[in-house]
């Protein structure tokens, strides 16, 4: 087999995608089992524009179980709003577009991680969110609880 030769020069550290919104593409859909043996849908998410875009995160998303809510809120982003039993082809999903925040997460050496900081999607929201909501949120961190006002200030 002949040598192979690989320039490293270049290569720039990884780095974790900012804790955030972002606007993301599903580029990829995969169904599978979760270590627990409950099936689930894995996402392969795509961030669109800014200095991000095209980094892949992956969500593992299940269908049945307490984590499903984070189920329904991404295919009400994805899809539309949802309701009782839906019958789904993971390919409906790709190329389909969300807000996605995305969190840092500390894979722990005693769970079987490297001790490194990933970037995992957290929440989902549709691409546009809805106006009616517009200013009741910190645009930069919506989870956030908006300031108390002074009691003059209050338009009652």
């Amino acid at each position: 087999m002949p040598d192979l030769v690989v320039d490293f020069s270049d290569v720039q550290e990884f780095k974790p995608v900012p804790i955030g919104w972002y606007d993301m593409e599903v580029a990829e859909t995969r169904i599978g089992t979760s270590q627990a043996g409950n099936p689930k849908v894995t996402f392969v998410l795509s961030i669109v524009g800014g200095d991000h875009e095209g980094r892949k995160l992956i969500d593992d998303l299940v269908l049945v179980g307490k984590g499903l809510w984070r189920t329904k809120q991404a295919f009400n982003a994805f899809l539309g709003e949802v309701e009782g039993k839906v019958t789904f082809n993971p390919d409906d999903f790709v190329g389909e577009t969300a807000q996605v925040r995305v969190i840092h997460r500390v894979w722990r050496e005693e769970d079987g991680g490297d001790g490194a900081v990933r970037s995992r999607p957290q929440n989902y929201r549709p691409a546009s969110p809805d106006e009616s909501l517009a200013g009741m949120f910190d645009e930069e961190d919506p989870f956030t609880p908006p300031a108390p006002q002074v009691q003059e200030d209050i338009p009652f």
